[in-house]
């Protein structure tokens, strides 16, 4: 039967990142405030989810939210993450002014986004040279006739010979050419080198970064929407889905927490597309006995 009042101010260096705040708490709330002090130079885009309704304000240099009267919201059963549900606001960092006055975009759009990750050494530029590669991967899929088959082999011989250590993640800890040596790492460092096996055997396989069930639906353009990344192989037709993390995934059933409504597929040349992550069949376990 309690009230409780309290007040947190946070002062952080990591100016891309503004934490989600959560008007909606597992309890009722009678009133919830944030006052958010942006400097000029920055741009963020800023995002309302829920239902409940949230005033705003423009009050000197600060942006101030509030609601009040805010029912509580309970998990439920066969939820993925309810806090894609929770009343929130978002900020998510967009560009910012350079001395020149000119404005430097790194997630106006997806496209932005899909450049900015592209870019990085520890993403897109690790498959600029596949000659290390190619060699290993020829006896792997010698006798494989189709696309499919061939990447069926690379994705069962990393999966028997390399180990992650499940921390989810987009980008590699480490060169590639480390990861094959060390036979380790997070499951970025495991994923991309299957996908580097793959290209270097002529397979139109390219990273596919998702959202993970307990980080949440990604609503808006961001760098920090996605925290991993699974393999997308294009064949005509259709594109099928790899986790060579995990040693009981297969081809298109991928572990739980990376189904989470949609993820992009992230080609070379910086076009992407959105995937559906969701399985497209019934699943079925049958038992006969006599």
């Amino acid at each position: 039967g309690s009230i409780i009042e309290y007040t947190t101010k946070i002062v952080s260096p990591y100016f891309t990142y503004i934490p989600e705040w959560h008007f909606q708490l597992d309890i009722p709330v009678k009133h919830s405030e944030i006052s958010l002090a942006i400097p000029e130079f920055l741009t963020y885009y800023k995002y309302i989810k829920g239902t409940v309704k949230v005033n705003q304000l423009v009050v000197g240099d600060s942006y101030i939210y509030k609601a009040s009267n805010i029912p509580a919201l309970k998990d439920e059963g066969f939820v993925n993450n309810i806090n894609n549900y929770r009343s929130a606001i978002i900020h998510t960092f967009s560009g910012y002014r350079e001395a020149n006055g000119s404005r430097k975009m790194v997630a106006g759009s997806w496209d932005d986004v899909v450049k900015t990750i592209n870019k990085n050494d520890h993403f897109g530029k690790q498959f600029k040279n596949l000659n290390f590669f190619t060699e290993i991967v020829t006896p792997i899929i010698n006798g494989k006739k189709t696309d499919e088959e061939k990447a069926d082999a690379v994705f069962d011989y990393v999966k028997s010979n390399f180990t992650s250590n499940m921390i989810a993640s987009i980008y590699a800890s480490k060169n590639l050419k480390d990861v094959f040596k060390t036979k380790t790492g997070n499951v970025a460092d495991v994923n991309l080198l299957t996908i580097a096996l793959m290209k270097a055997a002529k397979i139109n396989a390219n990273p596919l970064v998702l959202s993970t069930r307990s980080k949440g639906i990604a609503y808006m353009p961001s760098t920090d929407a996605f925290n991993n990344v699974i393999i997308g192989v294009e064949l005509p037709g259709k594109t099928l889905l790899y986790d060579a993390s995990s040693k009981f995934s297969t081809k298109n059933i991928i572990p739980i927490h990376n189904l989470n409504w949609m993820g992009r597929l992230i080609r070379d040349d910086d076009t992407s597309k959105d995937i559906l992550l969701e399985p497209s069949v019934e699943s079925k376990y049958t038992v006969n006995a006599t």
